[in-house]
């Protein structure tokens, strides 16, 4: 039985307690976080809540409305979010974007090679947008379990939006559009 497996980008979740509109929670080890001065310059202040599992030095200088938490170095980012939400859960933003602390940029270039995980054509901002379906997942890579074999969208391995000559969507339809 083929099963594919995608990231998490982007999740609408009830809230009940002072829930804040947008927030953007960031999984840290010692990622530069310079690049967030951009993200709360755009726009209507995203609550920025960031978990380091470093030394998480200088965040805070970043943006008064950085929250920074340390974590101990455990279970990668997946621990990170996980723990968020169960602390956090009475009183989650309305709209919660969880993301990597490295600055955001096209493609994948293999494991600890580069590429800051966006699809050629997108955008870190789009993210921040609540879209109307209480989602927004952008599908780069299957795997096939248990064999582990992975298929990456091609605009995902060439930074270019000619590739598939469409605007971004969650997931393309036709094979072309997908690369081994």
């Amino acid at each position: 039985m083929k099963r594919s497996l995608a990231v998490v980008a982007a999740l609408v979740v009830g809230s009940t307690l002072e829930a804040t509109l947008v927030e953007v929670v960031e999984s840290q080890f010692n990622e530069n976080l310079s690049w967030q001065s951009k993200l709360v310059a755009g726009f209507d202040s995203p609550q920025i809540s960031i978990y380091t599992k470093g030394s998480g030095e200088g965040a805070k200088e970043w943006s008064p409305k950085m929250e920074i938490h340390k974590l101990p170095n455990i279970g990668r980012e997946s621990h990170t979010y996980l723990h968020h939400i169960m602390e956090n859960y009475d009183k989650l933003a309305d709209w919660t974007v969880f993301t990597q602390a490295g600055e955001p940029s096209s493609g994948y270039k293999g494991h600890r090679n580069g590429g800051g995980h966006l699809l050629a054509g997108d955008q870190f901002a789009n993210y921040l947008i609540p879209d109307p379906s209480g989602a927004r997942f952008i599908h780069t890579a299957v795997v096939q379990l248990p064999s582990m074999n992975h298929v990456l969208r091609a605009a995902f391995c060439i930074n270019s939006t000619d590739v598939e000559g469409v605007s971004v969507t969650a997931c393309p339809k036709e094979a072309v559009q997908w690369s081994k």
